[in-house]
């Protein structure tokens, strides 16, 4: 099974999903609590969090260094307005950082989902507004109950998860068409929990995702009916629950890396070769 983390409060763990069930203490933020954790790439990882514990927004982005003893958090960027969620994908073999935030300061505003580029600037990927991303409500056809909280994961090289968070009965959606700049596919909903919420999803695949529920961490299987499985339990206390889980990056054929390109591209250099000295020899012959 793939390696979970979660966070709790201002603590990142490793949960160890194998019997015996175990966790460990990954990195703790020493200033205030974490809201949302990315999956680990090459010894990095970002998360999300508070600058001081009286604050109420979580508006800023760090950057883990897992590679230094301890690790070491480095300050990235802060949003102007209430940041959700916070999740990494490989485009091209590069991770690139997307992140859901309220579009203004007002927590009633809308929620969207943007791409930080290279220097650092948001750029939009996708909203709610009109028709560019109609998200429809889990019990219902109609609007979603209370808005879409923020939840979003990506998986494979062009899908999107959208859930409703903490809304009971809580509706997961995906959606194709989910490029590396924008979204043009509309949400099919996949799974309806009727008991409790789905927050913080962490996919494996396309059909096969971690998601938690206040003080326990679930594994859903798309492919197997849905089938919904306890990983973790009891993982919270009366005053904190917690706040987002990471699993493994999941990796797509078209993200792979140059080295892998080159060797998936040696029957086409190799075709080529063989057309070229058929040319040269016919037309030598010819001469």
């Amino acid at each position: 099974m793939s390696m979970i983390q979660y966070a709790f409060s201002n603590t990142i763990y490793n949960l160890n999903a194998q019997a015996p069930l175990s966790s460990d203490v990954l990195y703790t933020f020493p200033s205030a609590s974490i809201k949302s954790i990315t999956a680990i790439y090459k010894n990095a990882m970002y998360f999300l969090a508070r600058t001081d514990p009286h604050e109420v927004d979580y508006r800023t982005i760090y950057k883990l260094d897992l590679s230094s003893d301890p690790p070491k958090e480095i300050f990235l960027f802060e949003h102007h307005a209430q940041i959700c969620n916070l999740e990494i994908r490989l485009v091209a073999g590069v991770p690139r950082l997307y992140f859901s935030a309220h579009t203004t300061p007002d927590w009633g505003s809308p929620i969207a989902i943007y791409q930080l580029t290279g220097n650092n600037y948001p750029l939009l990927y996708c909203d709610t507004e009109g028709f560019n991303l109609p998200l429809p409500n889990p019990c219902s056809e109609g609007e979603w109950d209370g808005g879409w909280r923020g939840n979003f994961a990506f998986a494979g090289a062009s899908t999107l998860f959208l859930s409703s968070g903490n809304v009971v009965p809580s509706g997961l959606y995906k959606i194709s068409g989910a490029g590396a700049a924008g979204v043009t596919g509309s949400p099919t909903r996949m799974f309806v929990r009727s008991d409790g919420g789905i927050w913080g999803l962490a996919c494996i695949s396309e059909t096969e995702l971690f998601f938690h529920g206040n003080d326990a961490i679930y594994h859903l299987d798309l492919e197997n009916a849905g089938t919904l499985t306890v990983i973790a339990q009891d993982l919270a206390n009366p005053y904190n629950s917690i706040s987002d889980v990471a699993t493994d990056l999941p990796v797509s054929a078209w993200q792979l890396k140059l080295p892998w390109r080159f060797f998936a591209l040696i029957p086409y250099f190799f075709s080529n070769f063989i057309s070229k000295i058929g040319r040269l020899l016919a037309g030598r012959a010819i001469r």
